[in-house]
């Protein structure tokens, strides 16, 4: 596991470097979502304001799991 976010919701994000997604702990579920890039290893997570939740990879590379998404 690696970063931590807080949504505005109060959803809390982390990734999963090893399973290349990010995952979600909200109301004492916990959901994964799969990154789009099998190589993906999301290391840094942000929440903006609209509920987005974005990723840095160790790679450098910078994703975007959308809020609609996000909110399943």
């Amino acid at each position: 596991m690696s970063g931590i976010a807080i949504a505005p919701d109060g959803s809390v994000w982390f990734g999963l470097l090893r399973h290349h997604a990010i995952g979600r702990l909200r109301g004492g579920q916990m959901k994964i979502f799969q990154l789009p890039r099998p190589d993906a290893r999301p290391y840094t997570l942000a929440a903006d304001k609209a509920g987005n939740i974005w990723y840095a990879d160790i790679s450098g590379y910078v994703g975007m799991l959308k809020a609609d998404a996000a909110r399943r």
